[in-house]
């Protein structure tokens, strides 16, 4: 079972993941400023302070926690490949 809700400005407000209907194995709660993420933390675990980075353009460009230290995009703002 899967639940996605939204924030008001369209953005990833919560993920949870199930195998039954009784408990989360997965309960992801996303925290923005404006609309960049900032924050993502797993419910019944310790907090997992990602670390994004962003250019001009709103695009991240890093992501400390995963071991991505540049993203880079194409002409379209779409990334491309990591490093």
């Amino acid at each position: 079972m899967k639940s996605l809700a939204f924030d008001v400005m369209g953005n990833i407000d919560s993920f949870r993941r199930s195998t039954d209907t009784t408990v989360w194995f997965k309960n992801f709660k996303h925290a923005y400023q404006g609309n960049q993420l900032i924050r993502i933390t797993n419910a019944g675990r310790a907090s997992r302070n990602n670390s994004f980075t962003y250019d001009g353009n709103d695009n991240g460009t890093k992501n400390t926690r995963l071991g991505i230290k540049q993203i880079q995009c194409n002409y379209l703002n779409l990334a491309k490949k990591f490093v």
